[in-house]
């Protein structure tokens, strides 16, 4: 059953959400200097203890690193939220054994089931210092995702693997590098190679997630993204996410651009709420939106620290149905193991 409708104006719906940017922030560093008491002597009286000896490249690298201290509460609110929804961030910026196997029942507007998996794992190998993972990924960025399938077991079997080894080049410094070559497992065979690197900003009331990447699959070719997620906490329970990531594929002789807004709601340590609008455009002949998209996900953890369940309604209006809505409804099971979820 389709729903006529007007095209959605989204721009509107996004400049709304945007003036959430010039809300007062509610998060303020407190000042941890404590006051001297009257009477107590100074530094003219009181020689402080020496300092240790240490390289200024290692200070450096403490100060300017990757990864923000999580002092900061502003980054510490968007690990919370990357953490409970195990975001692809999660999985991409992991150091330890971490896995993802998520199914998905997705009910269409006129009744029709679809299921589709989604697989990531990450596993520290052995006598490398951790310095090496070997990655199995049933979707990594930049490969095509799969249809949804008639039966949940077909949506395993009928799922493209990628099978590789990552290395971590750099990490703690300023850009945290990541090489890793692969190959995609069906028939023939389909090598491949990526190159991602990430770096946070601290720009005050705002945290800049910076990762760009290159890849390469034999059958495909040259291709490129960089992911750009800019938060801004509202209060202590609220944050605002923008992403937008660009792509291209040498293959397509194309751009894709895909932008999102989200508000996250941290009810409680097993209650989340989210809720998003975005686009996807690409530049095939010129810059077109293929298609808008509003979501609300109410998530629950459901066992222990690593078992979710999520309900995921959405509406979507492709062009190519001449954006007519069509709505959707996504029931998410969700299983993540890894250091923080035991």
């Amino acid at each position: 059953m389709r729903y006529c409708t007007t095209k959605p104006e989204l721009p509107t719906l996004a400049l709304a959400l945007y003036s959430l940017l010039f809300w007062p922030s509610t998060l303020s560093a407190a000042d941890t200097t404590p006051a001297l008491p009257p009477g107590t002597a100074t530094s003219a009286a009181v020689t402080p203890p020496p300092i240790p000896d240490q390289a200024p490249s290692t200070l450096l690298s403490q100060a300017d690193g990757a990864h923000l201290t999580l002092s900061s509460s502003l980054e510490a609110a968007a690990r919370r939220i990357d953490g409970f929804f195990a975001t692809d961030q999660s999985f991409a910026e992991a150091t330890d054994t971490y896995a993802r196997l998520r199914m998905d029942t997705i009910i269409e507007d006129e009744g029709d089931i679809g299921f589709k998996a989604d697989v990531k794992i990450k596993l520290d190998l052995p006598r490398t210092e951790r310095r090496f993972k070997l990655l199995i990924e049933s979707d990594p960025q930049g490969a095509p995702g799969t249809e949804p399938q008639e039966r949940p077991i077909q949506s395993i079997q009928e799922q493209d693997y990628f099978l590789s080894i990552e290395s971590t080049l750099r990490e703690g410094a300023r850009w945290d590098v990541r090489p890793a070559i692969g190959i995609k497992l069906h028939t023939p065979v389909d090598p491949f190679a990526r190159l991602r690197a990430i770096r946070y900003f601290d720009l005050g009331d705002w945290l800049l997630r910076s990762s760009p990447e290159v890849f390469w699959f034999n059958s495909e070719g040259l291709g490129a993204l960089i992911d750009i997620d800019l938060d801004r906490a509202l209060t202590p329970k609220v944050l605002f996410r923008s992403s937008t990531t660009p792509s291209w594929l040498k293959e397509e002789d194309f751009g894709r651009v895909d932008q999102r807004f989200t508000l996250y709601r941290h009810i409680d340590d097993r209650h989340t709420l989210s809720y998003q609008i975005g686009l996807h455009a690409k530049d095939d002949p010129a810059w077109r939106v293929e298609d808008y998209f509003a979501a609300t996900s109410y998530r629950i953890r459901v066992h222990k620290k690593w078992l979710f369940l999520e309900f995921i309604p959405s509406l979507s209006f492709p062009a190519s149905e001449d954006y007519d809505m069509e709505p959707r409804v996504t029931l998410r099971l969700e299983g993540v193991f890894g250091k923080g979820y035991l």
